[in-house]
């Protein structure tokens, strides 16, 4: 079935060469895609294009003409290819809402912060030195807790040298923790992060020293500096004690040199001596 057609000019619109509107003869296609021609909206395939117009115009002019005029047809297969990924967003959308919705239904659990395992953050303090006086045999803690938060050892006679020691809370087992024999007689902790008060230290100081007197352990921080200062001085004048006070300042994690690190090795020197009878 052969037809004699005589082509006209190509002409693409804005005046480049565009085919003109004949029967053309339908060849097999290699090639998967199919368009719509915009003069006569019949849908071609590039190779019938390409096989119509061989050796009247180069492939150049046909291609041209073939992606500025010709529109797309999409199959099934594309219409339902670009449909899935909107079908699946919209699925895991509906899901994502209905764990949220499910989360807000569900009952609060847990700790309050679980990376810590605290009841409450406003009571972490107490809450800390009532589990270490609970599990802690010959530990006891004074009775203005918890706005003065002390602890010493009710196996001592004030016969020794007292060692005491303190600071802010949030570094445990600093200082409650090395409350013993061979280490501090007494520790008073601070809120977080916190230094404690002149009349907290004051409070541990009478509470444990006796004749031999003590000393008071005291990290290089401003705070801990002032306060402990204070309560030695306040114990020497209303009571007459012995109360002598050294500084650490060993830290090098820090510019501060605020000596926490090895201020445990102190209290334990301290300890030992002190449980040794020695004379501060």
């Amino acid at each position: 079935q052969n037809m004699q057609v005589e082509p006209r000019p190509l002409v693409l619109t804005g005046g480049s060469r565009q085919p003109p509107r004949v029967d053309r003869v339908r060849c097999s296609s290699g090639m998967s895609e199919l368009r719509r021609d915009p003069e006569d909206g019949k849908v071609y395939s590039f190779d019938e294009l390409s096989a119509y117009y061989k050796g009247k115009y180069n492939k150049g002019e046909v291609k041209a003409y073939w992606e500025k005029e010709c529109t797309p047809i999409k199959t099934k297969k594309d219409k339902a290819a670009s449909a899935e990924p909107k079908a699946k967003a919209k699925a895991k959308a509906k899901v994502k809402a209905k764990a949220k919705a499910t989360a807000k239904e569900r009952p609060e659990r847990g700790p309050a912060n679980p990376k810590r395992f605290i009841n409450d953050e406003s009571t972490i303090v107490q809450d800390a030195m009532d589990g270490l006086i609970w599990s802690t045999p010959n530990v006891a803690r004074l009775d203005s807790y918890p706005v003065i938060k002390v602890v010493f050892r009710t196996d001592w006679d004030k016969g020794k040298v007292a060692i005491i020691s303190g600071g802010g809370a949030g570094h445990e087992p600093m200082h409650g923790g090395f409350v013993g024999k061979g280490m501090l007689t007494a520790a008073i902790s601070g809120e977080t992060f916190a230094s404690p008060t002149i009349d907290a230290v004051f409070a541990a100081i009478v509470q444990v020293t006796g004749a031999k007197g003590c000393l008071l352990v005291i990290k290089n921080y401003t705070g801990d500096r002032l306060n402990f200062t204070l309560a030695a001085q306040k114990a020497k004048t209303l009571y007459g004690l012995e109360v002598e006070t050294v500084f650490t300042k060993d830290d090098v994690a820090t510019v501060a040199e605020r000596g926490i690190a090895g201020t445990l090795f102190v209290h334990k020197l301290c300890g030992a001596l002190a449980e040794a009878g020695k004379s501060l």
